[in-house]
């Protein structure tokens, strides 16, 4: 019996971020889909893929990622997705901001090695935590932390 192969939904408008995560999460099992932006069809994308978990950019033209996590918060369909923040965007401000807007995790690319990013991810999705995962600053993560 084949088992189910979580779902991450990347987005982001950087295309070497894109592919080089989706090199990364389906070489560790996950089906992968990248986004290099959002668009009206946004949501409808979102309820076609189904994902387990949304991986997003903040900083990204038209709608930045506050604005998506709120569409996705509105709408019943999507409200319950977990979403974590995968940003260059290392700001204290941003960090609570995204505390607030209902996102499970807030992570500085410059600070986290790509394995180790879906690593956490696969973490969080095994077991789902109430603790808010924030690697916002350059430090070293103990062991089987996130």
């Amino acid at each position: 019996m084949e088992t189910k192969k979580s779902r991450v939904l990347m987005v982001d408008d950087d295309p070497l971020i894109l592919e080089m995560y989706s090199i990364k999460f389906k070489k560790a099992d996950f089906k992968f889909l990248g986004l290099s932006g959002i668009d009206n069809n946004f949501i409808e994308k979102v309820l076609q893929f189904k994902p387990d978990i949304i991986s997003m950019d903040i900083i990204m033209p038209d709608i930045d990622g506050v604005q998506a996590v709120k569409l996705l918060k509105s709408d019943s369909r999507t409200k319950d997705i977990p979403v974590i923040f995968l940003t260059n965007k290392a700001d204290g401000a941003e960090v609570e901001k995204a505390k607030s807007s209902g996102v499970v995790g807030y992570i500085v690319l410059a600070y986290s090695e790509p394995a180790k990013v879906v690593d956490i991810y696969r973490k969080y999705l095994d077991n789902p935590s109430q603790e808010f995962i924030d690697m916002s600053q350059e430090k070293k993560q103990p062991d089987g932390a996130y």
